[in-house]
């Protein structure tokens, strides 16, 4: 049996797997780790990856270099998560002691949402977002200031016309992020009204969060993830639109396909291949108002690459950066990364050279693939 570490990598996270639990333990038991961890590293599915081997059971069996360092890492990624969490409860007490409504979104949003959706609290997450009505977010923040938190970040590096103000930080040093919208392209009230239909209330003991409905919430990530890149193409990423597909009667597509129409999308093809891709981690596919218009993202492909560069690059951090970047761009017919500006031009030269030989290396494994 011929074991391949991305396909096991990818079948044993799918929420709905063509394998079965015997298949995935045999095959984690002949499973060559040689950049493994690095790969589940950079995908930063740590915790997920943890939660599913713990319940195939085969942990203990694995090589102790690669499953104690998992145990590791999700113990602080964790540990991490609850520092989050804590920090969102003692934000809610203060909005409730000033009587100021408010929505939880994106990471803290999910980990309250943990008893209802499978491991939809398993994605790291820094800092708490939440959403208020904009005529209040200001004094908030100034209360906030008031009370000790500070800067959590160089001030000078949000913009004043960004959907949220400068993040602060309290004691615990969990930044939090108060927002007025979601987006540029959003107004604060349509925000607010968009978050606010169909919310799910969650009680963590005498205190009621709200949180967006799983439409907004798979919605949030489509738009989020244009901001990213192509770091948005990562497993991590990919888990937000999965964890919420396990049960798609929470989602009310054809909202979602009629703002794909909207200007909130900037590429309509490609954030409907990045779409696709999570429904694939799902072990999904879209539904009918969305499926004529998506194009298959090769992702065991892309797992696959991601593995051998690591495994050939470890070493060798820039090319490592290239082959990786340049991977994944080729896949998405993205040009080659732009040059930094205000670089030497022989600085500039070799940047080039280095790209284009990254990009010249993928297009060789994959031939090689055939």
């Amino acid at each position: 049996m011929v074991v391949d570490p991305a396909l096991v990598l990818l079948e044993t996270l799918r929420l709905r797997r063509e394998w079965d639990e015997a298949r995935l333990r045999e095959a984690w038991l002949k499973l060559p780790i040689e950049g493994l961890r690095e790969l589940v590293s950079y995908e930063h599915v740590t915790i997920w990856l943890y939660c599913r081997i713990r319940e195939l059971g085969v942990g203990d069996e694995l090589p102790p270099s690669f499953w104690t360092w998992l145990i590791r890492r999700a113990r602080v990624e964790s540990a991490n998560g609850l520092l989050v969490e804590a920090e969102a409860m003692r934000i809610a007490e203060l909005l409730r002691a000033g009587g100021v409504p408010a929505i939880f979104l994106k990471g803290i949003a999910r980990r309250l949402l943990a008893d209802r959706f499978p491991y939809i609290d398993a994605r790291p997450t820094i800092d708490v977002d939440v959403l208020l009505p904009a005529d209040q977010a200001s004094s908030v923040w100034e209360d906030l200031k008031k009370s000790g938190y500070k800067f959590a970040t160089d001030p000078n590096l949000t913009p004043v016309d960004l959907w949220h103000l400068v993040p602060l930080a309290g004691a615990n040093r969990v930044a939090v992020e108060l927002h007025t919208s979601t987006s540029r392209e959003v107004r604060p009230p349509d925000a607010w009204r968009r978050q606010l239909f169909e919310s799910i209330v969650v009680r963590r003991g005498e205190l009621d969060l709200r949180v967006p409905s799983p439409t907004e919430l798979l919605w949030h990530s489509i738009v989020h993830a244009q901001n990213d890149g192509i770091n948005a193409w990562r497993l991590k990423c990919f888990q937000d639109v999965a964890v919420l597909m396990t049960d798609n009667s929470g989602i009310d597509w054809d909202i979602i396909a009629d703002r794909f129409r909207s200007i909130e999308i900037k590429d309509r093809a490609g954030s409907m291949r990045w779409l696709a891709a999570g429904a694939d981690l799902a072990g999904r596919s879209l539904p009918e108002q969305l499926a004529p218009f998506s194009k298959p993202f090769p992702l065991l492909r892309i797992l696959r690459w991601r593995l051998a560069a690591l495994r050939r690059a470890a070493e060798r951090p820039r090319l490592l950066e290239k082959l990786l970047d340049e991977g994944t761009r080729a896949e998405l017919a993205m040009p080659m990364q732009e040059q930094v500006a205000g670089i030497g031009s022989s600085q500039r030269v070799r940047r080039r050279s280095a790209t284009v030989v990254a990009r010249g290396m993928y297009y060789a494994w994959r031939m090689s693939r055939g």
